[in-house]
């Protein structure tokens, strides 16, 4: 053995350092690598997620004009449903009006005035029912919450216990 391969290569060393160190070396080698390989996609993978993300886009926009043409369709639909029925409503009460004016002694007038009056005591009527009517299932809700308030709270001054 020459002085220059003695001094090119050492010795093992006999704790095996030398070896842990090649293979730390190796792992660095490995993690640069990936590194590198990851850095040279990114302009590839910047424009799969560009196109990715546009494509999102346009789905949602998609859903949105569909979403807003349904509504407007829905929209279109209960105005149509509205008119058939106030125009039935006019007819009907307009035959009433009609038929009660000829009852009247053919005074048109006063067939149409006591139709409308009854037509709007029936309206008004119908709404003050249903105001009054779910005014007394809230007051009902209330007493029922209160009620089991008060039942915990006797409950608790019963057993002792500070009252809320």
């Amino acid at each position: 053995m020459t002085t220059s391969e003695s001094a090119a290569a050492p010795p093992p060393h006999p704790t095996g350092a030398g070896r842990r160190h090649q293979r730390a070396n190796a792992r660095w080698q490995k993690v640069q690598n990936a590194w590198r390989s990851a850095t040279r996609r990114v302009p590839a993978i910047r424009a799969d997620l560009t196109w990715f993300a546009g494509i999102q886009l346009d789905r949602a926009r998609l859903r949105l004009t569909r979403l807003t043409t349904w509504m407007a369709l829905g929209l279109l639909a209960l105005v149509a449903v509205a008119t058939l029925f106030a125009i039935a409503a006019w007819l009907l009460v307009a035959g009433i009006a009609g038929g009660l004016g000829e009852l009247l002694g053919g005074r048109m007038w006063l067939g149409q005035a006591v139709t409308g009056g009854i037509t709007l005591l029936l309206l008004f009527g119908s709404i003050a029912g249903g105001l009054w009517l779910g005014a007394r299932r809230r007051l009902q809700r209330l007493m029922t919450r209160h009620a089991a308030f008060a039942g915990e709270r006797a409950g608790a001054a019963a057993e002792g216990g500070k009252p809320c």
